[in-house]
C-alpha cells in the first residue's frame, strides 16, 4: 500500500474543514465574540455617571454644525474646584439657543434609577440654561418633523422633564426625582441648552457629576 506523508494528510484535512466552514456546513456560534448590547443598568451600577456611560452626543439649534457652542468635557480649573468637569461656552447667533445632549444609540432601561443629580454654576452668575431628562426617540414622528425644534432642537426626541435654571457663580447641586417617569427605552438621559444673554454676550456655564442614582442626595436643591 502506498504511504502518504503526515504533512500531506494534515494539509488535506485542513482544506476540507475550511471548505465546510465557508459553505456553512460547519456550525459556528456567531455570538461567541459578540459584545452583548447594554440595555439595562442594575442597582449595583448606581450611581451611574452619565458622561462616561453614554458616550454618544447629539446637538441642536446653534450647536449643530457650527462654532457657536464649544464644549470641553474634561475641563480643569483648580481655582473653581473644577476637575474634569464640563465647560460650555456659547457665543450666540441669530437663533439664540444651543443644545447639547448625551445619547445612547440603543434604548436602555433605567428603571432602577430614582434620581438624577448634577452640579452647575455660571461664570458670572445670571446665565440661563435649560436641562432636559429622560428623553426617548419618538418612533411615530416623521423624520422630517420640525416639532422638536420648538423646544430643544433634538429631532424626534421627546423628554419627560424640562426645567429652566438661572445659574449663580457658586456650585449648586440639583436633583430631579424620576419616580413618576417611564424609564424604559431611554435614549437621551440628559441634555442641556444654553440661551443668549444680555446683548448677545458670550455665556459660560459649568456642569459636573451628572449622575443617575437610587438614593436621594442630602444637599441637593430639589427641582420637582
Amino acid at each position: 500500500m502506498k504511504q502518504y506523508p503526515v504533512v500531506l494528510i494534515a494539509a488535506a484535512i485542513g482544506i476540507i474543514l475550511s471548505a465546510l466552514f465557508l459553505s456553512g456546513g460547519l456550525a459556528v456560534n456567531p455570538q461567541i465574540n459578540a459584545d452583548p448590547a447594554v440595555d439595562h443598568f442594575s442597582k449595583s451600577e448606581m450611581p451611574l455617571d452619565i458622561k462616561s456611560s453614554f458616550t454618544d452626543r447629539e446637538k441642536g439649534f446653534e450647536a449643530l454644525g457650527s462654532n457657536y457652542l464649544y464644549v470641553d468635557e474634561n475641563f480643569i480649573d483648580d481655582e473653581n474646584h473644577c476637575e474634569f468637569c464640563i465647560l460650555a461656552e456659547y457665543k450666540p447667533g441669530t437663533i439664540g439657543k444651543a443644545t447639547y445632549g448625551f445619547r445612547s444609540n440603543s434604548p436602555v432601561d433605567l428603571s432602577n434609577a430614582t434620581t438624577l443629580t448634577f452640579l452647575a454654576r455660571g461664570e458670572n452668575g445670571g446665565e440661563i440654561i435649560t436641562v432636559y431628562a429622560v428623553g426617548k426617540k419618538d418612533t411615530k414622528a416623521s423624520p422630517n418633523s420640525n416639532l422638536p425644534e420648538d423646544s430643544h432642537g433634538l429631532r424626534s426626541v421627546v423628554f419627560s422633564y424640562e426645567k429652566e435654571l438661572t445659574l449663580t457663580k457658586e456650585w449648586i447641586e440639583y436633583e430631579v426625582s424620576l419616580a413618576d417617569f417611564d424609564l424604559a427605552e431611554v435614549t437621551h438621559p440628559f441634555a442641556f441648552a444654553m440661551e443668549s444673554g444680555n446683548e448677545g454676550e458670550t455665556q459660560l456655564a459649568y456642569l459636573d457629576l451628572i449622575y443617575l442614582d437610587n438614593n436621594k442626595s442630602k444637599y441637593a436643591m430639589r427641582l420637582n
